[in-house]
């Protein structure tokens, strides 16, 4: 080998081996910022703010708490029937949490209401202060995916009265005195479709609710049929990747079987206009069935109930420590109505809840290590998006 070909075989050999350590790299630090799914054999991952070994169940009835935690504290006693952990059904990890909310014939009006309101009804676990504060899970503009996985149970009644029941939401650090919906949410819809809901609000630190035109939601059952329609805002079919698929996973609540759902996201509540970065990408499974591409949310103009506005991907700049941030809640949340007149209670089990950074891949949330059979580049904003 000559001089000048053993220069280029070295230079060669020497940036290829820098490529690799760079893809290395990159791969060694993606990484599982938390993990609520249960394998721990109790409740500890879904610890408070201020301490690793304190659950924090105040979102759970006093009476039907996990009798793991008696001897904790005397707001920590209860005999599990609300909320327990349970090795069959679950889904990719030992255990899975059982959700209960009882109705009129096993229940007791005061002690079941949602923490003295009676209108209400929630069993939850909560990681809406810890998620920012202990661990910096989800800042404001950061890239991050989440997935959660849900089991209804082959009895669940439809019907009922009132909203919810919502299994998941993604909430700010810090709500305001006067309290903001989740930004995030996933809701069962009159116990027999699935609603997704996005809020959206450009002001900083937001106290109180925004426009209702900016709750913008999707489901699979409103006012008798798929929500949005063309007859009822036709823009945010945009928001549909295959308008068809999209609405048929909406419309179908899968009983008896789990459902997994994995949401890659960046909030950043910039328009189009503005340069905003977000995205919102929604993905769901039923048992061992194909992933169906749900939503693909961009920063774009759009009108809505009679108001056009350019709109970014969740609420801005959630104040609060490390930047603020949001959290997550799961588990049973409802209107009074959604049980206590049925038959039975509302019982739901839940498995595989994680927050993975943006170096991760659709591979580390699912909880068998499926993914679609093709993944779309990261999203991009559109430009130029205009209303005519």
């Amino acid at each position: 080998m000559s001089d000048v070909s053993r220069a280029r075989f070295i230079a060669f050999s020497a940036s290829t081996l820098i490529a690799a350590a760079s893809t290395w790299s990159t791969l060694a630090h993606a990484e599982i910022v938390w993990s609520g799914d249960f394998s721990t054999g109790n409740f500890k991952q879904w610890h408070a703010a201020d301490s690793a070994d304190v659950v924090p169940f105040w979102q759970v009835p006093e009476y039907g708490r996990p009798t793991q935690y008696g001897g904790v504290s005397s707001q920590q006693t209860g005999d599990g029937s609300l909320l327990s952990l349970v090795s069959s059904p679950s889904r990719g990890s030992p255990f899975a949490a059982k959700f209960t909310v009882k109705n009129s014939a096993n229940g007791w009006e005061m002690r079941d209401c949602d923490n003295g309101v009676c209108s209400r009804r929630r069993t939850e676990l909560t990681v809406q202060q810890t998620l920012p504060m202990f661990y910096n899970a989800i800042p404001y503009q950061s890239e991050r995916w989440l997935s959660f996985s849900v089991f209804v149970p082959s009895d669940w009644e439809e019907g009922g009265t009132g909203w919810g029941p919502s299994v998941f939401q993604l909430k700010p650090l810090n709500e305001g005195p006067s309290g903001v919906s989740g930004t995030l949410t996933f809701e069962i819809t009159q116990g027999k479709a699935w609603t997704i809901h996005h809020i959206w609000s450009p002001v900083r630190d937001l106290d109180g609710q925004v426009p209702w035109q900016q709750h913008m939601f999707y489901s699979g059952l409103e006012q008798g049929g798929p929500y949005p329609r063309a007859d009822f805002w036709p823009e945010g079919l945009k928001d549909f990747p295959n308008v068809a698929a999209s609405q048929a996973a909406l419309q179908s609540l899968r009983k008896g079987a789990w459902t997994d759902w994995v949401v890659h996201l960046r909030f950043d509540a910039r328009g189009s206009g503005e340069g905003g970065t977000g995205f919102l990408t929604v993905w769901k499974r039923e048992d061992s069935g194909p992933w169906v591409t749900v939503l693909n949310i961009l920063p774009k103009v759009t009108t809505r109930g009679g108001a056009t506005f350019d709109h970014g991907i969740g609420y801005n700049s959630p104040a609060g420590t490390n930047n603020g941030g949001f959290g997550i809640k799961t588990g049973l949340y409802m209107d009074k109505g959604q049980v206590w007149d049925l038959a039975r209670n509302r019982v739901i089990y839940i498995d595989n809840v994680k927050v993975a950074d943006g170096r991760s891949t659709f591979h580390d949330l699912s909880p068998d290590g499926s993914t679609p059979d093709s993944i779309a580049a990261k999203p991009k904003p559109p430009t130029g998006l205009r209303v005519e």
